[in-house]
Formats: structure tokens, C-alpha cells, sequence
């Protein structure tokens, strides 16, 4: 196991012990304010979002970061979720990032479709840069497609597509799996390279507080 990875899982341990101790205090009318998002990526960059709620939206902080490259990003924006209607839903979200190479404004668009036991949901983002020597980047980091086998667990497929200008676009996919827990959940993707994506596993914990 990498170091990397074994730290995440600790923050992941902690986390969780926390959140089954908080939740003997909670009665049923708890709303949360707030998400902690993490993902560690074992070739790509790895990335931490918090967010909490302040009037009508959730202020959003970020750290992107790839220890084998030492790429960096720091990301302060806000998030503003839509439901329109019983099976769909959209977060929204716009940032200013600080990256090694320039400065960007980003947006991101969260789309969630759920039909019966089966869910479409992914992360599509768009980097713009504000100086010269920014790169403009897209793309869908991850689109997942799961299938619910009971409450706890459901199994599928991931899906990775990025692209950036006077770049050839780059593909991945793979198998997908998420467990379910307090307040969140776990997912645990494999990221094959399908075009020149590097193929990866990749581990993600969401949780609202």
C-alpha cells in the first residue's frame, strides 16, 4: 500500500469514528451544512473539498495536488444545488483556482439521474484561464453509472474524459463500486486507460456534516 493511499484511508477511519459518535446526539429533523469530498487518485492528482453553508449557497475551499509531478492547485468558489424534479438533480458550482502555471476561473456542473435502482451521475468542470500562460481544460472527472444491489452497496461502471487546447483528448473507464455510510459514502473506482489516460485506481469519501 502506498503511503499516499494509507494516509487517506486514516483520515477516512477518523472521520468515520467521529461521524458514529456525533450521530447518537442527532434527532431526525438534522439538516446538514456542510460536505468534506476527498479522492486519492494513485497516478492522477489526488484532491480535498470542503464546503459549508452560508446563506444560500456553501462556501467552497479546494486542494488539488500530485506529489509525482507536484502539480498544485488552491480553490476558493461556491456551490448552489437544484432539484428539478423527483429523479433530477444539478450542483453548481463557480471558483477562482491558483494553479503552478497561472490563475483560472472554473465552473463545474454535477448532474445526478436516478431511476429506480439505477443512478447516472458525474462532475464535468471547465478551467479558463485568467493569464497567458494558462491552458484551457474540460472535461468529465468521473461520470459514474451505478446499480443499487441493497442499501448498502451498488456496483458499476466509471468513466474519466478530459481534454485541453492543442491537446488530444484522453479516456478512461473502468469498474465501479460504492458502500454506503453514516452520512456518506465510499467509492472505489479502476481507471483503465482507454486512449493515453494513465490507468489508475482511485479511492473517494463523501460526507455531509
Amino acid at each position: 500500500m502506498s503511503k499516499g493511499l494509507g494516509r487517506f484511508l486514516v483520515l477516512v477511519g477518523c472521520w468515520l469514528s467521529a461521524v458514529d459518535s456525533s450521530l447518537a446526539a442527532q434527532d431526525s429533523a438534522y439538516t446538514p451544512h456542510g460536505f468534506i469530498s476527498m479522492r486519492y487518485d494513485s497516478w492522477t492528482s489526488s484532491n480535498i473539498y470542503v464546503g459549508y453553508k452560508v446563506g444560500p449557497v456553501r462556501a467552497m475551499a479546494a486542494l488539488v495536488s500530485n506529489p509525482r509531478t507536484g502539480y498544485r492547485e488552491h480553490i476558493l468558489g461556491v456551490v448552489k444545488s437544484a432539484d428539478l424534479g423527483p429523479h433530477l438533480s444539478f450542483t453548481f458550482a463557480v471558483a477562482g483556482a491558483k494553479a503552478i502555471d497561472a490563475w483560472y476561473a472554473q465552473y463545474y456542473i454535477l448532474p445526478s439521474l436516478t431511476l429506480g435502482p439505477v443512478e447516472l451521475n458525474g462532475t464535468f468542470e471547465q478551467y479558463i484561464p485568467l493569464e497567458e500562460a494558462g491552458v484551457t481544460q474540460y472535461g468529465f472527472n468521473p461520470a459514474n453509472l451505478f446499480v443499487s444491489l441493497n442499501d448498502r452497496l451498488r456496483l458499476g461502471g466509471v468513466a474519466v474524459w478530459a481534454a485541453a487546447t492543442d491537446i488530444p483528448h484522453v479516456f478512461g473507464a473502468g469498474p465501479s463500486a460504492q458502500f454506503k455510510i453514516p452520512q456518506g459514502y465510499i467509492t472505489v473506482d479502476g481507471v483503465l486507460g482507454v486512449t493515453r489516460y494513465a490507468s489508475e485506481w482511485r479511492v473517494s469519501f463523501f460526507t455531509t456534516y
